[in-house]
């Protein structure tokens, strides 16, 4: 049963029930044989510290382990330990051999790319999920899963110390490198007294916040910045919905020699917006999907359940989905066509 999910909305869970769900977690993983760690498709900061952090754990438990995303990974994070090590082919996972499946960060089965293989787990096959997205589906046979946290590796921090294990500077690296990327550096209203400490005790562990933000922060090209010229010069504001949008195809990217990699950030920076009651970047990426992006700074506005409407997921404030078809420019704007 879902313990911690259902208390996690009432905000209340009583202590007990949090060591009892977490020792349950911290008891699977020691006594498992091999372990399938794997997060979620095009991973972020929070995603690869979840799964570099998992790594590092299990490197010092010295268990046998294989990590996985169908990726692919963002260059800007190749300073995080173990970033060489992750497998993005699932053909190479020994999944018949791990007894224990733990997804991190993924909000649904289907952004994993396992979705036959954990839907079809054989029964001595433990698969537990450990998330802060709200629940979409029932699959899990342990579920770690609470919103009020502001990321995953938030998460895995309270776990960690639940476990008694003494961070040391990679681990800690990790965590904070989850925690600064999903709350833009501590600006989300996600952040909370707790997030604070948590990324207090990292930096106590050993992390350095200045190389994190070294590397996800200050990373933006020439190219980069023109596309997001290109971007801004589209943005269009509808006066119906009140919000404002922009567009951004196969063909920009190639104008101005970027890559798919130059779009992160450009959503929270056009939130910046402060009349708008949302903001929308709509991505084609070439390969038959048009991919959104929703952000809004109002508490009132729920951009994560439009983006479940269309498919997707995510968080109140800030949330993605993946629609196929392309964008085409019509007289009365753009459309999704497929």
């Amino acid at each position: 049963m879902n313990y911690l999910a259902f208390w996690a909305k009432k905000k209340a869970m009583p202590s007990m029930l949090i060591d009892d769900i977490y020792q349950q977690c911290i008891e699977r993983i020691i006594t498992a044989k091999r372990i399938l760690l794997v997060t979620h498709i095009s991973p972020d900061g929070d995603a690869l510290g979840s799964l570099c952090f998992m790594m590092a754990w299990l490197d010092m438990l010295q268990k046998p382990y294989s990590a996985y995303t169908a990726g692919p990974l963002p260059s800007t994070l190749s300073f995080l330990p173990g970033y060489d090590l992750i497998c993005l082919d699932k053909k190479d996972l020994p999944v018949s051999e791990c007894d224990l499946i733990i997804s991190l960060d993924c909000g649904n089965v289907a952004r994993t790319g396992l979705v036959s293989e954990i839907s079809g787990r054989r029964s001595d096959q433990f698969f537990i999920e450990i998330d802060h997205h709200p629940s979409v589906e029932k699959v899990s046979d342990l579920e770690i899963r609470d919103s009020s946290a502001a990321s995953t590796t938030e998460i895995l921090q309270a776990i960690a110390h639940r476990a008694g294990l003494r961070l040391n500077p990679v681990m800690s690296q990790c965590l904070l490198t989850g925690i600064s990327t999903d709350t833009a550096n501590f600006r989300f209203s996600a952040t909370s007294n707790k997030t604070i400490a948590a990324a207090s005790r990292m930096l106590l562990g050993g992390a350095s916040l200045s190389k994190i933000v070294d590397h996800t922060w200050r990373t933006k090209s020439l190219p980069d910045l023109k596309l997001w010229g290109t971007a801004l010069s589209r943005l269009e504001r509808l006066e119906r919905y009140n919000i404002a949008y922009t567009v951004i195809t196969p063909e920009d990217f190639a104008a101005t020699a970027s890559d798919e990699e130059a779009m992160e950030g450009l959503a929270e920076f056009i939130s910046s917006l402060p009349d708008v009651a949302a903001i929308l970047v709509l991505r084609d990426d070439g390969r038959g999907f048009v991919r959104g992006n929703w952000r809004t700074i109002r508490d009132d506005i729920d951009v994560g359940a439009l983006a479940r409407f269309l498919g997707g997921g995510g968080h109140r404030k800030a949330a993605g989905f993946a629609l196929p078809g392309r964008l085409t420019r019509r007289e009365d704007g753009w459309q999704v066509e497929n």
